[in-house]
């Protein structure tokens, strides 16, 4: 169970980085408007309806990760994740 606990923690995380991926603007408008860490984290998950480990991982995607390879590298993670979880629960 402390695996499905991890694998569904790290889903979490890369959903919410590719959240941040597909909303660029709005992060950055976010991450502007914050008075600190803190409140930027609040806001993202605010917004976006994530948790606080959720909202940390979307605010530390660097703009270097944006680029078509990464992004499909962050898809295709996910997707083993996905099916990495389908198979522990069957």
């Amino acid at each position: 169970m402390a695996d499905n606990t991890k694998l569904r923690e790290r889903l979490e995380m890369h959903e919410a980085q590719l959240l941040a991926a597909e909303h660029p603007h709005e992060m950055v408008d976010i991450m502007l408007a914050a008075a600190d860490l803190p409140s930027a984290t609040a806001a993202v998950g605010a917004r976006f309806g994530t948790s606080e480990v959720a909202s940390r991982a979307m605010i530390e995607l660097g703009f270097h990760r944006l680029n078509r390879r990464d992004l499909q590298r962050l898809m295709a993670a996910r997707d083993d994740i996905k099916d990495q979880l389908l198979r522990a629960e069957s």
